[in-house]
């Protein structure tokens, strides 16, 4: 999970498909937390612009849907 969400936090235009990862990521227990942990780590290796597609995707996913 955590790489499939990483390398699609890498392409432009993949968000549904990383909004869709996320949400099986929480359907197999890996907490907010940890997705927010995934996202801080991907903004200082990878890049912030990678960072905040994964805290845009969390934000839609959890919160928008409860």
């Amino acid at each position: 999970m955590v790489i499939t969400v990483a390398a699609l936090a890498s392409l432009d235009g993949a968000e549904p498909q990383l909004a869709a990862h996320i949400r099986m990521a929480t359907n197999v227990g890996v907490t907010e937390a940890q997705l927010h942990d995934i996202a801080a780590s991907l903004a200082h290796t990878i890049g912030r612009k990678q960072g905040q597609r994964v805290e845009q995707a969390i934000e839609n996913v959890l919160h928008a849907e409860g």
